[in-house]
């Protein structure tokens, strides 16, 4: 509902902004009375109709009279369309300072709510923006106006933007440090804005000459064929039940990454405590799974594999203890740290769901946790390996063998948008064959790169010997008869000359 309109007031020579009344008359910026209050009044025309009055107390801050969404660029009404150049400041006082250095005789405008608004108000007036030539949007230096530049940049044709920087941080604060001179030079010699983003085939010949390499190896060979190796900016993500092997996995992966390429990992292993993770990992570089209880081992062998993993600065971890919190901006800094101070380049997250399940919509901010490793990967030229829980199958449980499926996934959208691959690991844990509890199914179930790894598959399973996951057949059927030994006795036979009893 608009408020009533306050008288218009007179206007006047403002010294301490340093502006002449003839500028204040042209733009109608005058002095009036609010509450009995002196208050300065940035007065918006439409039609030569008041629609709307800015009011600017002493302590700097704002309050609007009549209807504000009526309201046009603040000097909008004084500057037919069509013409060689208009600037456009952040402020009222900006724009009065611009237009009195060029003797009021050339556009200037300004947006009237600040920086956070400017996309929005340009779009409003588009058409009336982009009649001129030249636009020059001098908006403060800070890093509020100066992205509202840039944005609003993009939103005008191809050219027809131009960005000033000014010696100050705004062209009234210019003017008073008697740098006018310097304030004109930089409207007329700003550049036009360049979107960036878009390039032609020139500038991409050269890199789309060069021979398309493997990617790293995984540390089973049908992974690395299935997806042609592990690169960086891609993100991939791992599914299974309870119980299946997902963190052993990841373990593993971090061991070989090590091993074969000389890669440290960083591991945020949010529901296990770093020193049982770390010797869980020093289990995979010896062979010998040192957490188990029941293993006998010498002591010294551990000692001697956790200090070459030292040494060689093979891993790092993130220490939950209570005093560090779990929350996804913090984790994200972890990684951004990991990456840049660091060198890390593959780290692994375990779990995905851990990071939502204190959120008030999960959803959503699994679809932000989701687009945040997207860009993270990207920016940080990473590889992320993320686990994820399931949600519940309806038919036979993922426990027993249950096929995962990717819509399984929670947050299987974003998932499905974001991340480069996604896996999933089966296994019949319940089985009452040993051999085939033992065996594990990974399975591609999504994948960017080419394609052609969906739906593939293959056969892992532990080592007591050796502590490590190996490439195996699959695991016999229940109904796979001849596996256990049994005769397919429908299969069709030669013909007897016996006579037959029937």
């Amino acid at each position: 509902m608009a408020k009533p309109l306050i008288p218009v007031g007179e206007a006047q020579r403002l010294g301490a902004r340093k502006l002449r009344v003839e500028t204040c008359e042209k733009f109608r910026y005058t002095v009036s009375e609010y509450r009995g209050k002196a208050v300065q009044v940035a007065n918006y025309f439409v039609d030569g109709e008041l629609v709307a009055q800015k009011l600017r107390f002493k302590d700097k801050s704002f309050r609007w009279r009549g209807n504000p969404d009526r309201a046009p660029l603040y000097g909008q009404w004084l500057w037919a369309a069509g013409g060689r150049r208009v600037v456009i400041t952040e402020g009222e006082l900006d724009a009065l300072t611009v237009s009195q250095l060029q003797d009021n005789r050339w556009p200037v405008v300004s947006i009237k709510n600040g920086a956070q608004g400017a996309v929005d108000e340009i779009k409003e007036h588009l058409e009336w923006v982009e009649s001129f030539d030249e636009v020059i949007l001098a908006f403060d230096m800070d890093k509020p106006g100066q992205d509202a530049a840039k944005e609003v940049a993009e939103i005008l044709s191809p050219g027809k933007a131009k960005i000033a920087h000014l010696p100050e941080k705004d062209a009234n604060a210019c003017y008073l440090e008697g740098k006018g001179k310097q304030l004109m030079s930089a409207l007329w010699e700003a550049k036009p804005y360049e979107i960036s983003g878009i390039v032609g085939v020139g500038d991409l010949i050269e890199e789309a000459m060069k021979p398309v390499e493997w990617g790293l190896s995984w540390p089973w060979e049908p992974l690395t064929l299935m997806t042609y190796g592990i690169r960086r900016k891609e993100a991939y993500v791992f599914g299974s039940g309870t119980g299946i092997g997902k963190t052993d996995t990841m373990l593993e992966i971090a061991e070989h990454n090590y091993r074969v390429h000389g890669n440290p990992t960083g591991l945020i292993l949010l529901e296990t405590p770093p020193a049982e993770t770390l010797k869980r990992l020093a289990g995979k570089f010896a062979g010998i799974p040192f957490h188990l209880p029941d293993v006998e081992y010498n002591p010294a062998v551990l000692k001697d594999t956790l200090e070459e993993m030292e040494r060689n600065q093979a891993a790092y971890f993130f220490n939950h203890d209570g005093a560090v919190s779990t929350e996804w901006d913090n984790v994200k800094a972890r990684i951004r740290y990991l990456a840049v101070a660091l060198g890390v380049k593959d780290i692994i997250l375990d779990h995905l769901t851990a990071l939502a399940a204190m959120a008030e919509d999960e959803k959503k901010c699994l679809e932000r946790l989701c687009a945040d490793i997207g860009s993270l990967v990207h920016e940080l030229d990473i590889t992320l390996y993320v686990v994820s829980h399931l949600s519940t199958p309806d038919g036979t449980p993922h426990e027993e063998g249950g096929r995962v499926l990717l819509k399984q996934f929670k947050g299987s959208r974003a998932i499905g948008y974001w991340f480069h691959f996604a896996f999933g690991i089966e296994r019949d844990t319940q089985h009452p064959d040993p051999e085939v509890r033992s065996i594990a199914t990974f399975r591609c179930l999504k994948d960017r790169y080419t394609g052609r790894a969906n739906g593939q598959v293959f056969h892992y399973r532990q080592n007591p010997n050796t502590y490590k996951n190996e490439v195996c057949d699959p695991p016999k059927s229940d109904d796979d008869a001849e596996s256990y030994g049994f005769k397919d006795e429908s299969k069709s036979q030669e013909k007897s000359d016996e006579p037959s009893d029937f």
